[in-house]
């Protein structure tokens, strides 16, 4: 499916998760080298997501194709005591900022990576896409 702006969506294994965001912006005092997004699945509102990215260099005019690897990834359940799948950094997780628009504050990226199970079980979390205002 296309996603538009404000929305978020991946795949582990055969499973499909998209939404939309709650919010989405640069941390403050952090010269524009780092946001999140975060909002809730479309399949449930007890879940979604929450991405974190930490780049390295800033998004304070426009940039294309910037990958790191230093990004923390939670797809959340509000009824459970532990998130559904979380990243954890023994682990890669990426995320790729595509492009961004400094005239927009319009990110368009990628994220894919090992994330973990409540269990401890590994799991793939790949074909993420996100198209997300930042200010």
């Amino acid at each position: 499916d296309p996603i538009t702006l404000g929305h978020w969506s991946f795949r582990t294994g055969d499973t499909y998760q998209c939404g939309t965001f709650t919010n989405s912006g640069f941390f403050s005092g952090f010269a524009k080298t780092n946001f999140t997004f975060f909002g809730p699945s479309a399949c449930s509102i007890d879940t979604g997501i929450v991405v974190s990215v930490y780049l390295p260099v800033a998004l304070d005019r426009d940039q294309f194709n910037i990958k790191t690897d230093q990004a923390a990834f939670y797809y959340y359940d509000h009824n459970a005591t532990a998130d559904i799948l979380q990243s954890r950094h023994t682990a890669i997780f990426s995320v790729t900022v595509q492009s961004f628009f400094e005239s927009t504050g319009i990110a368009t990226g990628t994220f894919s990576g090992t994330v973990y199970t409540p269990t401890g079980d590994s799991a793939h979390v790949t074909e993420g896409r996100f198209i997300a205002p930042l200010h």
